[in-house]
């Protein structure tokens, strides 16, 4: 099962309009790309263990985790095949963060804390209430939502520390290829390459790169070239599909049409035709 829904508020500050979604996902067998994106992220593990993998950190969940996704940070969850996930995810505007004082208790958050069931079960009510809120539409309720994402956070806040994870163990040279990767994954890269700059064999790089990372270089690659083609499908609905491709590091447009569908799930243009016909105060399937 999967649903969500989006919204988006005026701001009498900028021209443009802070949203925010909400989905609730159940499922035994998933796997998302990588993805880097403007927004907060809040990723609420019901049921299930897993790992999600943020700007290039291991952080294992498990039940009742809740993960915070700074803007721009990549990620990618990476769930336990074996085990079945029950999740939601919030995501909304930094400008939200940024305009209320009380969302600023967020910059003191740690990134992945496991609560007991009670406050889980207090997470869990808020999170409906959002989501109750958007579907109804009731008088104030954009108000309502951004409060009750305050209480959220003001909870969060208050709870903290129940349980937090410790950050695992990494390797120094990966961290660095990482970073060569972040800085140049539109030339063409190769694991021989990378293995050569850092001195260290091409198989042992590649072990303790998937063993830090959770995927392999090469699909780290991909994955980086893939997330920089959704923000600009996102950002600019005039761009040409090909320059796009190219922008975003692909040799090729059909390798990168190819990837895309087999990854994201839909071809670049409809997944740019969903983002530019959201109605900008309506409620609907998120993607």
């Amino acid at each position: 099962m999967h649903r969500g829904k989006v919204i988006k508020f005026k701001s009498s500050n900028t021209c443009q309009e802070p949203a925010v979604r909400i989905h609730f996902s159940t499922t035994k067998d998933f796997q998302y790309s990588l993805d880097r994106h403007p927004e907060v992220e809040f990723q609420f593990v019901r049921k299930g263990e897993g790992a999600y993998f943020i700007n290039g950190v291991r952080y294992p969940y498990q039940r009742n985790s809740f993960l915070i996704i700074k803007p721009n940070e990549p990620h990618r969850g990476l769930p336990d095949s074996e085990c079945r996930v029950e999740k939601v995810c919030l995501v909304f505007s930094w400008k939200l963060v940024e305009h209320d004082r009380r969302l600023s208790l967020l910059k003191h958050l740690p990134r992945l804390t496991q609560f007991q069931e009670p406050t889980a079960t207090r997470i869990t009510l808020m999170l409906h209430n959002i989501d109750r809120e958007i579907d109804e539409k009731a008088e104030a309720w954009r108000d309502m939502v951004t409060h009750e994402i305050c209480n959220l956070i003001i909870l969060l806040r208050r709870r903290n520390p129940e349980t937090k994870i410790r950050r695992p163990i990494v390797y120094p040279v990966v961290d660095e290829a990482e970073a060569f990767i972040n800085n140049h994954f539109k030339e063409s890269i190769s694991i021989q390459k990378l293995s050569k700059n850092f001195n260290i064999s091409p198989s042992r790089l590649s072990h303790l790169f998937k063993k830090a990372k959770g995927w392999g270089i090469m699909q780290y690659v991909r994955d980086c070239k893939l997330a920089e083609a959704k923000m600009l499908l996102e950002r600019d609905p005039w761009l040409r599909l090909k320059f796009i491709a190219e922008s975003a590091g692909f040799p090729d447009y059909q390798i990168f049409h190819r990837h895309f569908k087999k990854l994201i799930g839909c071809t670049p243009s409809n997944y740019r035709l969903f983002q530019t016909r959201t109605p900008k105060s309506s409620v609907g399937a998120a993607p």
